[in-house]
């Protein structure tokens, strides 16, 4: 996909989408249910974006994740790292649906 076709979907659905994903699937600190707080990883979403466009792997993706979760204070348990990369592969997947 050219970077202009990238950005126009970005802008259209893919930015959507990826929220969408991120509050049902990741969640690190619970707030999927509160409907203010739809925004709350928004600070990660162009970051994740940026890194799928650029073709990181699945583990890539899932190592940003788990920084994130840190960044946000939380601490690494095997369960989290585990949810991460397979988030990681998901979404390299979804990416990789959406822009076919």
């Amino acid at each position: 996909m050219e970077l202009a076709d990238w950005y126009t979907w970005w802008k259209h659905s893919g930015t959507r989408e990826l929220r969408e994903i991120l509050m049902s699937e990741w969640d690190p600190i619970g707030v999927a249910d509160i409907s203010e707080a739809q925004d709350e990883y928004d600070t990660y979403v162009g970051q994740i974006a940026e890194r799928l466009r650029k073709g990181e792997s699945g583990d890539e993706i899932g190592e940003y994740l788990i920084w994130a979760e840190g960044r946000m204070g939380l601490s690494a348990t095997d369960a989290a790292r585990e949810r991460d990369r397979e988030l990681g592969a998901r979404l390299v997947s979804w990416h990789s649906d959406a822009t076919a």
